[in-house]
């Protein structure tokens, strides 16, 4: 698999300064025999930022040396991040940590790991990319551990993706759309598993870079029970930039402007991607969660779905500007479901019938960091 390696490669080539990012990103779900409605989840992730200092929420870290490169790999200073909902209860973060971190990778196997002040996390992928396993571990009783197995060879192949809007500003990103996955986990020392055998679902992977002041963006990814797959991105500036509270309602949540934006479905029975670009999103709010609606038509495709929450993790990501001031971004991330589907490109035709059961996770940002 030849862009195995590129995953385990911290590009410095037009870096912006302060402003360019660096992770590593899984998010796992988990089937819950319990409440089938609410699969729990977990995402964790490895990142680090050429800026020298940041705080997530609460939580401060300082960078003092940039990325060093050596024979074998890369070095770096980092964050390692995590939350976890159970099912029932948002974990939000379930741990956060940060140290020293290092980077080594061939087209066989690689890993990202990192050494922090209360625990040591790793991921690390084998065989081509075919097989990873994450292992993050804790002076406070939290052992999560969660590996993979390939889904299809169409869904769990390394993919390639990214944008140059003007100049250096751009994101570049390798994702994995789907694969198998089983885990355990023990927070605070105690075992969530809920079967002998322990948790098991679908897993998305992505590695990010982005070279911009980052903006505040829609996204998400989504899996469903007949295989299909389904993703959107649209990455906007305008009015939502200016907001810097919690809450979700705001009169600046409008008067904003597509820096790009792209759905896309994969149908497993025909082994054929669908796209369209021109539709819009929307949200409304039910028990402070939101509905988001997409909707549009382009060259005989129509697209109308809908996306609803169920739980919320939201991280206050703010970085020092001029002074004494600080720019910040919200970090929302969302356990979902989508509860309406109608898909057409020409004669053909998507709905809930066709896919089943369809769950994962959808993003909503606001401010800028």
């Amino acid at each position: 698999m030849e862009l195995f390696k590129d995953i385990w490669q911290i590009y410095r080539v037009n870096e912006l300064r302060n402003r360019t990012w660096w992770w590593w990103w899984w998010l796992f779900v988990f089937k819950n025999p319990e409440e089938p409605d609410k699969e729990k989840q977990l995402m964790c992730l490895w990142g680090t930022r050429n800026s020298k200092k940041i705080w997530v929420d609460d939580y401060e870290w300082r960078r003092t040396a940039p990325p060093k490169d050596d024979d074998k790999g890369t070095s770096f200073q980092g964050v390692v991040a995590a939350w976890y909902f159970d099912g029932d209860k948002m974990h939000d973060p379930v741990l956060i940590d940060s140290g020293d971190g290092r980077i080594e990778g061939d087209d066989q196997e690689g890993f990202v790991s990192l050494k922090g002040d209360s625990g040591e996390y790793v991921c690390i992928g084998k065989k081509g990319g075919e097989e990873w396993s994450i292992s993050l571990k804790d002076g406070n009783g939290n052992d999560i551990q969660a590996s993979t197995t390939p889904y299809d060879p169409h869904q769990s192949k390394i993919i390639p993706t990214g944008k140059n809007y003007v100049g250096k500003l751009s994101y570049k990103m390798y994702k994995i759309k789907r694969c198998n996955c089983t885990g355990d986990i023990k927070l605070g020392g105690k075992n969530d598993g809920i079967t002998d055998t322990g948790l098991e679902g679908t897993a998305y992977f992505q590695n990010v870079r982005i070279n911009s002041p980052t903006s505040p963006w829609y996204w998400a990814f989504l899996h469903s029970e007949n295989g299909y797959y389904i993703d959107y991105f649209v990455p906007h500036f305008g009015l939502p930039m200016l907001r810097r509270r919690y809450k979700h309602k705001s009169p600046l949540d409008r008067g904003w402007k597509k820096l790009s934006r792209g759905f896309h479905i994969y149908d497993p029975e025909e082994g054929r991607d669908y796209r369209i670009k021109k539709f819009k999103v929307k949200q409304r709010y039910e028990n402070d969660l939101p509905i988001f609606h997409l909707y549009g038509e382009e060259d005989g495709k129509r697209l109308d779905m809908e996306v609803t929450a169920y739980s919320r993790a939201c991280w206050k990501i703010k970085q020092p500007w001029l002074g004494i001031s600080s720019t910040i971004l919200y970090y929302n991330e969302y356990p979902c479901h989508i509860t309406k589907l109608d898909f057409r490109d020409g004669d053909k035709r998507i709905t809930l019938k066709d896919t089943g059961k369809v769950w994962g996770n959808c993003e909503h940002s606001w401010g800028i960091v």
